[in-house]
This record gives C-alpha cells, sequence and structure tokens, in this order.
C-alpha cells in the first residue's frame, strides 16, 4: 500500500469511529513524492499537517503541523537553518541516520527534496485546531517520527 492510501485509510478509519466521517471531506492529502520541491503556500486560512519519509530506512523523520498563516514554517523553513528547530538541523545532527559527514549547509535542501518524500494533510478553514492536532497525533502515534519529541521519553519496543 503507498503512503497516501495508508494516511487516507487511517485518518478515515479515526473520524468514523468518532462518528464524524464528513472531516474527511475538507481533508486534501497530496503526495509530492521524491525528488519534491517546496509546495504550494496554504490558501484560505487552511491548515496542515506535514510528514518527511526517508524510504532508505523506512522512516518518518518529521511530522509537524501548522496553523493558519504560517506559511514559512510549511514552505521552507525545514530544508535550512532559519528556524529554532528544523528538519535540516536534525538530519544534520544525527549520527545514528549515516549520512550526516557528507551533509553541509550548503546541500542539505537538496539532499531532503532529492531523498524524501513529503507528504502533506490540508484541512480547509472549516475545521478547527481540536482536528489539526488529532491528525497530527495519530500520524505521530502510528509512524513515531524520528525527530518528534524527546528520545529519553520513548518507549524501545512497544510491541506493536
Amino acid at each position: 500500500m503507498d503512503l497516501k492510501s495508508e494516511i487516507t485509510n487511517t485518518l478515515s478509519g479515526a473520524f468514523k469511529a468518532l462518528d464524524t466521517p464528513e472531516v474527511m471531506q475538507h481533508i486534501q492529502i497530496v503526495d509530492e513524492g521524491i525528488p519534491h520541491q517546496y509546495p504550494t503556500k496554504l490558501v484560505d486560512d487552511s491548515s496542515a499537517v506535514y510528514c518527511f519519509y526517508y524510504p532508505k530506512s523506512e522512516t518518518f523523520l518529521k511530522i509537524g503541523k501548522v496553523s493558519r498563516n504560517s506559511n514559512a514554517r510549511y514552505v521552507y523553513q525545514h530544508y535550512g537553518f532559519n528556524a529554532r528547530s528544523t528538519l535540516a538541523k536534525s538530519i544534520i545532527a544525527d549520527k545514528e541516520l549515516n549520512i550526516a559527514d557528507s551533509l553541509s549547509e550548503d546541500n542539505i535542501k537538496d539532499w531532503i527534496f532529492n531523498n524524501c518524500q513529503r507528504i502533506d494533510i490540508v484541512l480547509d478553514s472549516s475545521l478547527d485546531v481540536f482536528t489539526l492536532d488529532l491528525v497530527e497525533m495519530l500520524l505521530h502515534y502510528k509512524y513515531k517520527p524520528k525527530y518528534e519529541g524527546f528520545k529519553s521519553l520513548r518507549i524501545k519496543d512497544n510491541g506493536a
């Protein structure tokens, strides 16, 4: 199964279980693929959850959310060093990934574009912050992204 379908099924199942299946009519799931480019800006007060998947290690690296009017965070910040916490900084600092030595501020953006699949879950303006938070948390729970949360608080193997 492809990731877009898997994410769609996960969210559909959750909203159906919550007796709100109509929510899916207000969500668009966009698979930017590999390689990908910067996504287009969010419009009309929409919000989003963005996911960066590294297929070589079959790992979600980052899953984050942006609320309305957070286009800088959504579009380009994770590809560089221009914010406090970014995907680029996390990858460069990660000695376990075994690629950080070949990466720098000069080439990390291109590496992310060419090696990570980006999937965006865009919520239209009719959905509230609670829906945005739920979507992000469902994907965190399912995929356990490498660069989210404190490593010391993670369970090594939960049997799942």
